[in-house]
C-alpha cells in the first residue's frame, strides 16, 4: 500500500505528464536518467514541508503541504521560446484549486508559477516552475 507521500507524488506527477505536449522524457527522483542530446525533458522534485496538526481532538486532521519544483529543460541554441511555452503550459495546468487524486488521496494546488530566469549552458536551457500543493489527512507523515 503506497504511503501518503507516495500518493501525493503520484497525483502531482500524473497530472504533470498529462500536460499537452509535455516532454515524454522525465528525470524522476531516485531513478537513473541520462539526458539525450536534442531531446527536451522535465525534472519534477517533490519538496514537502513538515506536516502539522490543523484541528483539535484525537481524530483531528493534519495539514500536509509543500511544492513540486519542475525543471523544464530544452536544448540550447534555439532561444528560450519552447522552454518558456512549456513552463507556461504547466503553470496553466496547475491552476489554484485543481484537485488531483491518487489512491483516494486528493491533493489540491495553491498556485503554479515560473520562478527565476531561464538558465542556459552550452547544451540546455532550464526554466523552473514551482507548484504549491496541500491536503488535509488524518495521518501524520
Amino acid at each position: 500500500m503506497p504511503s501518503l507521500r507516495q500518493n501525493i507524488r503520484a497525483a502531482l506527477q500524473a497530472h504533470l505528464i498529462a500536460v499537452p505536449n509535455a516532454p515524454t522524457r522525465v528525470a524522476y527522483e531516485g531513478k537513473p536518467f541520462e539526458p539525450q542530446t536534442g531531446q527536451p525533458w522535465i525534472e519534477p522534485t517533490l519538496i514537502p514541508n513538515p506536516s502539522r496538526k490543523a484541528s483539535c481532538g484525537e481524530d483531528g486532521l493534519y495539514l500536509h503541504e509543500g511544492t513540486l519544483q519542475v525543471g523544464v529543460v530544452y536544448p540550447s541554441g534555439e532561444g528560450t521560446a519552447k522552454a518558456e511555452a512549456m513552463a507556461d503550459a504547466i503553470t496553466a495546468a496547475f491552476k489554484a484549486g485543481t484537485a488531483l487524486v491518487a489512491d483516494s488521496v486528493t491533493v489540491r494546488t495553491r498556485y503554479a508559477e515560473r520562478v527565476g530566469v531561464a538558465v542556459e549552458d552550452a547544451s540546455w536551457i532550464r526554466v523552473q516552475v514551482s507548484i504549491g500543493w496541500f491536503l488535509y489527512a488524518t495521518q501524520n507523515g
